[in-house]
C-alpha cells in the first residue's frame, strides 16, 4: 500500500525546513555581526591610537623646536634637547605608513642634530634653525593631514 503525502504534511515538511533555514541564517548573520563589529572596534582602537602617537611626535617636535630656538648655551640645549630627541625617535617607527608625516619626523630630527653640532662648534646656525622652523611647519601639516585620515 502506497502512502501519498497530504497537503497537510507537505506543508508541515515545508514550515520545518524554513525553520531550519531561518535558523542558520539567523546564526550566520549573528557570527557576520560580531565579525564586523570587532573589526571595526579594532580599526577605531588603532586609529586612535595613531592619533594619540601623532599628537605626541607633534607635541614632542613643539618642544624641542622650542629648545633649539631659544639662546641657551649649547651645553645647556643638548642637556635639555637629548631627551626629548630620544623619546622622538622612539615613537618615529610607530608612524612609518604615514609617508609624509615621516619624512617630515626625518627632515626635523636631522636639521635638530645640525643646529645642535654646529652650535657645539660655535657656528652660526641662523640658516639651520629656519630650516628647523620649516621642518616643524612641514611636519604640523603633515600631522593634520593624519588627523584628517589622508595621510597615508
Amino acid at each position: 500500500m502506497e502512502k501519498q503525502m497530504t497537503t497537510q504534511q507537505v506543508v508541515l515538511i515545508a514550515a520545518g525546513i524554513s525553520a531550519i533555514v531561518s535558523i542558520i541564517v539567523s546564526i550566520l548573520s549573528a557570527f557576520l555581526n560580531h565579525f564586523l563589529a570587532t573589526r571595526r572596534e579594532r580599526g577605531k582602537k588603532l586609529w586612535d591610537l595613531d592619533l594619540e602617537k601623532t599628537q605626541k611626535i607633534e607635541e614632542l617636535a613643539g618642544k624641542i623646536t622650542e629648545i633649539l630656538g631659544s639662546y641657551y648655551s649649547p651645553e645647556k640645549t643638548k642637556e635639555m634637547v637629548a631627551p626629548l630627541l630620544t623619546q622622538f625617535e622612539q615613537n618615529m617607527g610607530a608612524l612609518l605608513t604615514y609617508k609624509d608625516l615621516n619624512q617630515s619626523m626625518r627632515d626635523l630630527q636631522n636639521a635638530a642634530q645640525r643646529v645642535i653640532h654646529f652650535s657645539s662648534l660655535g657656528k652660526d646656525v641662523r640658516p639651520i634653525k629656519e630650516d628647523l622652523r620649516a621642518a616643524f611647519e612641514k611636519l604640523k601639516s603633515a600631522c593634520d593631514l593624519v588627523s584628517k585620515g589622508k595621510g597615508k
